[in-house]
């Protein structure tokens, strides 16, 4: 827990620092903020073999995980970047009912493991640029970026004699991007939905958020912004060892600053 919140704060902080020159410009506008999200898995993995379940083999649960996020508004013309790390733990379990004799992950055989430890970490970078319209009380963008996913699942046998085995892959994603957000008039409240996706060669990705915010008017340096919402990540990528058919979805809570 430690780790994630440390991880959380220094990203944030490294954004801040680094926003803070362009934020000093006129005619822009930036915001930096982190959230706090509840992503519930849900899907198979697999690795050399068999297909396990995340929540039935491998004893994955809703775990509250850290994310960053900065966007600059430019005339016209929207830059964002945001990075999340979802990290699960869990116990080997089921695993009898897979399919029978030579059920394998990497070069454990299940047949030969009495308990095991589950272990998966998933660290996701996205960066982009929108053409943005921003109309009274409506702000819409459209525009492409990129995703870089770096995925390390492990599994680690209590037997004395059965070395744990750890699969990993790595993928950079292009992908098509929106972004809507809907002011109101005298309520400093904000309604936005945002997302990022790409499907090609039988691969598929997408990342969809829904966000409800406050504003509280001159906060120290700027507008700070307490906000709620869902979001859902879904990940079908099978072109190396490591195979995810994966979705990620729960509520988050956070808070942004925007000067």
């Amino acid at each position: 827990m430690l780790k994630k919140i440390f991880l959380a704060v220094s990203v944030v902080v490294f954004l801040i620092a680094s926003s803070a020159p362009i934020s000093a410009l006129p005619l822009i506008d930036v915001s930096v903020g982190a959230r706090y999200w509840g992503a519930a898995p849900s899907g198979d993995m697999s690795y050399k073999g068999e297909s396990l379940d995340l929540d039935d083999n491998l004893g994955f649960d809703r775990e509250w995980s850290p994310n960053a996020y900065a966007r600059a508004q430019l005339p016209f013309i929207a830059v964002d970047a945001h990075f999340t790390q979802l990290d699960y733990s869990g116990k080997l379990k089921d695993y009898s009912q897979l399919g029978g004799s030579g059920d394998e992950f990497g070069d454990i055989d299940f047949d030969d493991v009495a308990d095991a430890s589950t272990d998966a970490t998933i660290n996701l970078l996205h960066a982009g640029a929108m053409f943005s319209l921003p109309i009274p009380m409506f702000d819409l963008g459209v525009g492409v970026g990129a995703d870089y996913i770096d995925a390390e699942a492990s599994i680690d046998p209590k037997d004395a004699d059965i070395d744990k085995d750890t699969g990993s892959g790595t993928a950079t994603l292009p992908v098509a991007k929106g972004y809507f957000n809907f002011s109101p008039p005298i309520f400093d409240i904000n309604l936005s939905l945002a997302g990022e996706g790409v499907t090609y060669s039988g691969n598929t990705f997408y990342d969809a958020r829904a966000k409800l915010g406050y504003v509280f008017q001159g906060f120290l340096v700027g507008d700070l912004q307490l906000e709620g919402g869902y979001r859902i990540i879904s990940v079908d990528y099978d072109e190396e060892d490591l195979t995810l058919d994966s979705t990620f979805s729960g509520p988050f809570l956070g808070a942004s600053l925007n000067f």
